[in-house]
């Protein structure tokens, strides 16, 4: 990914010339001020108006190493990221690396920050506020994903559940349903699709292939996690007052959620004290949520 911080640098030689070019014009409204614009000075204006041309041909070809400042009380300098950020190109790169770093820990693509964020970064002032910043950016990104509106009614969610899993089907597979069914049809949709099952009426065809569509695609359940896993998951889990159906239930979500080896990094970061991404927090508290609101009372 290349280095947006470093964007700044290719703009500086722009600047010297912009700058070069200002005190050029003026220079020349100076001088030719002085000399008048009368007939009698026809001969030195067009002298002149030579030299000028001649002087912008040489700042073309070699650029000052810093503009000359022009002693006009009106006229501002430009100013040139020099003198707004004072920092050096490897400053911003060590940002631009503190922020893909963190962006890989949060489990966020780095790929999907807009370029107008990294401006805004930039604006800040120095790399590592603008790091801050769009760290900052990511993190409430992930948060609004999390608890995005897109999704049912939480006890609609699970009082789906409830159902699937009293018929006999595992967390996993209900809860794979559920999501199937949410990504195509909406909250009102669902509740009248679930009237004419209870009322025995005949389903559209849209309703048949959602139906459909998520018996197909969603796995039926099998332990994913080694014995051990499970074993020590579930002593730890009674040892904390959770009843044995609610330690299964949470235990079947996260399997359906995460590999085994996602899990094992989940919960070293947690014995360890280290900050966990925010859509793996999300996923956890989701398995207590929802199996607290099953199993219980």
């Amino acid at each position: 990914m290349p280095n947006k911080y470093c964007l700044f640098q290719s703009d500086r030689d722009f600047y010297r010339m912009l700058s070069m070019k200002v005190l050029t014009v003026v220079l020349a409204i100076c001088m030719l001020s002085v000399i008048g614009c009368s007939n009698d000075n026809d001969s030195k204006v067009e002298e002149l108006e030579n030299q000028i041309k001649e002087l912008q041909q040489v700042q073309t070809v070699a650029q000052p190493s810093a503009p000359v400042a022009a002693s006009v009380a009106t006229a501002s300098p430009t100013p040139t990221p020099e003198k707004i950020l004072g920092f050096t190109e490897a400053q911003w790169e060590d940002a631009t690396d503190l922020v893909l770093r963190e962006a890989l820990a949060l489990g966020y693509d780095s790929n999907q920050i807009p370029d107008d964020v990294w401006e805004q970064g930039i604006s800040t002032g120095s790399p590592t506020s603008a790091a801050e910043y769009v760290i900052d950016w990511i993190k409430m990104d992930i948060a609004s994903i999390a608890t995005s509106n897109d999704r049912y009614d939480p006890n609609l969610r699970t009082n789906m559940v409830y159902y699937c899993m009293t018929a006999g089907s595992g967390l996993g597979y209900c809860t794979c349903s559920l999501e199937y069914v949410e990504s195509r049809l909406t909250q009102e949709e669902y509740i009248i699709l679930d009237t004419k099952i209870v009322m025995g009426q005949e389903m559209s065809d849209k309703e048949f292939d959602v139906i459909n569509g998520a018996r197909s695609t969603c796995p039926i359940d099998s332990p994913k996690y080694s014995q051990s896993i499970r074993t020590n998951f579930a002593e730890a889990c009674a040892a904390n007052g959770g009843p044995s159906e609610y330690c299964s239930c949470a235990l079947e979500y996260l399997e359906y959620q995460w590999s085994q080896q996602d899990y094992i990094t989940f919960e070293t970061m947690l014995l360890t004290g280290k900050e966990v991404p925010v859509q793996d927090m999300q996923i956890y508290t989701d398995s207590i949520s929802m199996c607290s609101a099953l199993f219980v009372p």
